[in-house]
């Protein structure tokens, strides 16, 4: 696969995903009923659920 091709792809699967994203505010009242939410992917090691 070229280049140009692959960029296409992942520029299309990202608009995609944009389209199917809920909205901030949507995602706000998602986010507002998780017990915790990771938003940037950073995975960090806590301790804090050990006791829960």
């Amino acid at each position: 696969m070229g280049l140009a091709t692959a960029h296409r792809y992942v520029t299309k699967v990202i608009e995609l995903l944009a389209v199917l994203a809920p909205g901030l505010r949507a995602a706000m009242r998602i986010a507002a009923r998780k017990p915790s939410v990771i938003l940037d992917g950073t995975l960090v090691p806590i301790d804090r659920l050990a006791g829960a």
